[in-house]
């Protein structure tokens, strides 16, 4: 993919990214934010890779960090106006319950298209990663 970069902007911000802090309507804290999600993500599906190689039983909470937890909400729940609640300890490491919630409306719940792609990637990167090495097999 062909990039032009603008004089004095971030390279790899540009490259990653597709836009910088110098960029019209960006800020240094915007860019900082994706530089940290990305590696948040990084981290995750390294986590995520090791836990199926190894045919690890995974926390409760790596239903949240894997996606599918959006992926249940998204595809099963959110479309008949219901929403799966996890209730979770005042650290947030524990699942404690669940519930399930009824739109105040009776309509779709939906989430916002940044969380979609971020949950969608997140649920990709998960079942990519299980179906490369979910038996715990080094083949």
């Amino acid at each position: 993919m062909k990039h032009d970069v603008p004089l004095g902007h971030s390279i790899p911000a540009h490259y990653t990214h597709g836009w910088c802090s110098h960029c019209p309507g960006r800020s240094i804290a915007e860019e900082a934010a994706a530089w940290q999600l990305r590696e948040q993500e990084r981290l995750h599906r390294q986590k995520t890779e090791a836990a199926t190689r190894a045919g690890e039983d995974r926390p409760l909470m790596d239903l949240i960090d894997s996606g599918l937890w959006w992926l249940i909400n998204r595809t099963t729940f959110h479309p008949r106006g219901l929403a799966l609640a996890l209730r979770v300890d005042e650290t947030g490491g524990q699942i404690l319950g669940w519930q399930l919630i009824p739109a105040d409306d009776g309509e779709p719940f939906a989430y916002s298209a940044e969380v979609d792609r971020d949950g969608f990637q997140r649920a990709e990167a998960t079942m990519r990663a299980a179906l490369q090495g979910g038996s715990g097999d080094d083949a």
